[in-house]
């Protein structure tokens, strides 16, 4: 005698049928899941503002240097570069043709930035380039570096008297602080030659 257990379909095709769409649902979710955890490419910002914020070595200080001329976005973080006893020297001749002032510190240098973002014609950059001078070679050790480097600082302003394009050499002493961070700490500006006007004269001109 054949007991009704034993008579009865184990699987119904409908319910088979179901079972199989459940199981390929599982796995695209799985699939899914797996994807959204995979490490992606690395995006470049949408801003495109170039700034290290943690400079652990006293090149990358001369590259936020560069960084907050060319990006009117650091203007507001160009004071971080430098320490707070630090001074700007300007060229001696600078002080006695046009009656520059010797020295000034790190707030006037931060203030004069954003002056000079200020005088920018409409739609238009700074472009700043720094160069090795090669009688002059990079001095780094531990707790501080010095460097010599040729400058030409590219302006379209709205000063009339002055010209569009800067030039000089400039000495750097950057230290590093207790934070392991390296910052400016002195910059002397020299003319070039008898002829170019320094980024110093510039600065004077937009100070407060």
């Amino acid at each position: 005698m054949i007991s009704k257990t034993s008579r009865k379909n184990p699987q119904s095709p409908k319910v088979l049928k179901k079972s199989v769409k459940l199981l390929v649902l599982a796995v695209i979710v799985m699939l899914m899941a797996c994807n959204a955890f995979s490490p992606r490419d690395s995006e470049e910002p949408e801003s495109g503002v170039e700034w290290n914020s943690f400079p652990i070595q006293p090149q990358q200080v001369l590259e936020n240097l560069v960084y907050a001329y060319e990006f009117s976005q650091n203007s507001i973080k160009y004071g971080e570069i430098f320490t707070d006893e630090f001074r700007f020297f300007f060229d001696t001749q600078d002080v006695s043709d046009y009656g520059v002032p010797q020295e000034w510190d790190a707030q006037t240098e931060s203030d004069m930035l954003l002056l000079l973002y200020n005088h920018l014609l409409s739609n238009t950059d700074m472009t700043l380039e720094l160069e090795e001078v090669e009688d002059e070679p990079d001095d780094i050790q531990s707790e501080f570096a010095e460097f010599y480097r040729k400058y030409t600082l590219s302006v379209q302003h709205d000063l009339n008297h002055l010209p569009q394009t800067f030039s000089g050499v400039c000495f750097l002493e950057i230290v590093k602080g207790t934070d392991g961070f390296w910052r400016i700490s002195q910059w002397q500006d020299n003319r070039k030659d008898q002829e170019s006007v320094t980024w110093g004269r510039l600065k004077y001109e937009v100070s407060p």
